[in-house]
């Protein structure tokens, strides 16, 4: 099982994420991993009142940024040198330029929610990361636990396809939420969401007239999904060993529904201080 090498941080500092950040420290540690902390800052407009000047604006925000960054630095001073950036525009794409810029190998951040609904445990930045970006992302709630007691890794494929190789983002999401879950002496769980593909435009166009028609349907999409899960997790086993996999590992999960709803499922249903998330909306796979 292979470790981290470039760990990126992804600052809240308008937020509570001590806790956070001090994991990505103890991960970057026990990896031997470089650790980079951004701060993503949306881009700069002109205010509407002219008696402040763009640059003004501009001069402000760094400064401000600079401060917020010289924190996580202090903290970290004593134990690993990190490097620090500000990233100006739209803050996901950002975050994604430099996961790609630099070959980042996982991003960490703390959930950052508004009140209702799934906001209260992802806000819309969060989203976009555990959709869009292409290295493993690991959502730490921003309050500290004792340890983790489960750690949940979402992984998505088209079953065409599942047996390929293609699925070497599964692989680097199983083995950082295997990681985690070995260092802490926790559960790893594995979930898949699939939806039955085109299943609306069959019912509208009468290919699926009868209720035993879209019942074998939903029956043949649930088993080729779980088929496809099931030799994943063969694969699994090849990744992290027979031994890690004894271990750690509790099963898998092949549920129906959009990702977001099956997060808010399982948010409600378990008392998880960990979550290590793949791409949670890849529109590419037909049956998610």
């Amino acid at each position: 099982m292979r470790g981290f090498r470039n760990i990126l941080y992804v600052a809240t500092p308008d937020a509570d994420d001590a806790a956070a950040f001090e994991r990505a420290l103890a991960l970057a540690e026990s990896h031997q991993a470089a650790l980079t902390v951004v701060d993503p800052r949306p881009q700069a407009t002109a205010p509407g009142a002219a008696v402040v000047s763009l640059d003004a604006v501009r001069a402000a925000l760094s400064d401000a940024s600079a401060e917020a960054l010289q924190r996580y630095a202090d903290v970290a001073r004593d134990r690993i040198e990190i490097d620090t950036e500000t990233l100006h525009g739209v803050p996901f794409v950002e975050i994604i330029r430099t996961v790609l810029r630099r070959d980042h190998d996982l991003v960490v951040k703390a959930a950052h929610g508004a009140p209702g609904g799934m906001r209260r445990l992802f806000g819309s930045l969060d989203m976009h990361l555990l959709r869009k970006c292409p290295v493993p992302v690991w959502i730490l709630k921003p309050v500290p636990a004792h340890r983790d007691r489960r750690v949940l890794a979402a992984v998505d494929f088209d079953p065409d396809r599942a047996d390929d190789g293609a699925d070497s983002l599964n692989r680097r999401i199983v083995e950082a939420a295997a990681s985690q879950a070995l260092a802490g002496f926790a559960e790893l769980h594995l979930v898949h969401a699939w939806q039955p593909a085109y299943e609306g435009i069959l019912r509208s166009r009468g290919v699926l007239a009868r209720d035993e028609d879209v019942q074998r349907y939903e029956q043949a999409e649930r088993t080729w999904h779980r088929d496809a899960l099931d030799r994943l997790g063969e694969r699994i086993r090849g990744w992290l060993g027979a031994r890690r996999t004894t271990t750690c590992s509790r099963g898998c999960t092949c549920t129906r529904g959009r990702p977001p709803r099956w997060s808010r499922r399982s948010r409600r249903s378990s008392t998880r201080s960990s979550w290590s998330w793949g791409p949670s909306g890849a529109p590419a796979s037909p049956g998610c």
